[in-house]
């Protein structure tokens, strides 16, 4: 499977821009949001963290 490089634009937190892309490419189905092939690369495991914590915060929003 090819990579995708994603340009996330300027003007909001970049992690949460990443949350927006992944609603935006894998969007939540029948209540469950699979991320199970997507790949992050983040520059610290602080990054790692706060990334998890939105998705389950948007995760859980969204009842999935």
């Amino acid at each position: 499977m090819p990579f995708e490089r994603v340009f996330l634009g300027t003007g909001s937190h970049c992690l949460h821009a990443v949350v927006e892309v992944l609603l935006d490419r894998r969007p939540p189905e029948s209540g469950t949001w699979d991320l199970g092939g997507v790949l992050l690369l983040l520059p610290s495991s602080r990054a790692i963290r706060r990334l998890s914590d939105l998705i389950l915060e948007e995760a859980i929003s969204r009842d999935c």
